[in-house]
């Protein structure tokens, strides 16, 4: 019984580590960052670094795709936002100036292995319709001075491997301009006990 409380715990910090580096800290404002690039083309295609935003402990990227035509399968979202080895989406991946390295090839897995020092990237929301798709990724932590390598790949669109740089030192500077509005704290979970106010008060459904 002691072995399973402390696994417990130790996935339990696992999780609150990951959701703080997953996505935008909600208890600041992340600063943009005035940064563009197209990051590779194809025929009547491009896929371009269309935001960066900064917060004090990660940052986000806003990939963006255009097409010079309408594209004429319904496949293209799915190629934009997908993650892991699918056939024929859009390849993004992150070297950092250290070193670290990561990409929309890889898989977490779960409960999430993530120390402060791991570069991880997670997909947010994403969208769009016609000529114009984006989708973002939350970045963790922020970047190292010197350039962070931006690599886009898409064999399905023509897209070459291609690698653009981006100034790490830019993006960590903004990040620490960030706004606090507040102290972080943990979310607090939700009491699932209260779901059972919902069961019938006799017979078989009353049981959990």
């Amino acid at each position: 019984m002691g072995t399973s409380v402390e696994m417990g715990a130790a996935e339990d910090g696992r999780y609150e580590q990951w959701a703080r580096r997953s996505g935008p800290p909600d208890n600041e404002v992340p600063v943009v960052v005035p940064v563009s690039a197209v990051l590779g083309r194809g025929d009547g295609v491009a896929v371009v670094l269309a935001g960066v935003a900064a917060a004090s402990n990660s940052f986000s990227l806003t990939i963006g795709v255009q097409l010079r035509q309408q594209p004429e399968d319904d496949d293209l979202p799915r190629q934009v936002t997908a993650s892991g080895p699918v056939q024929g989406h859009l390849l993004l991946g992150l070297e950092d100036a250290d070193g670290r390295r990561v990409s929309t090839v890889q898989h977490a897995g779960w409960p999430p292995q993530v120390e402060d020092t791991t570069l991880t990237m997670t997909g947010r929301g994403g969208g769009g319709g016609g000529r114009i798709y984006d989708q973002e990724y939350w970045v963790s932590p922020l970047p190292a001075d010197g350039p962070l390598r931006v690599v886009v790949r898409w064999d399905a669109r023509g897209v070459p491997e291609t690698v653009t740089e981006v100034d790490g030192a830019a993006v960590a500077a903004a990040g620490r301009g960030a706004v606090e509005l507040w102290p972080w704290e943990a979310a607090v979970e939700p009491d699932h006990e209260e779901d059972r106010g919902r069961r019938p008060t006799d017979g078989w459904f009353s049981q959990p």
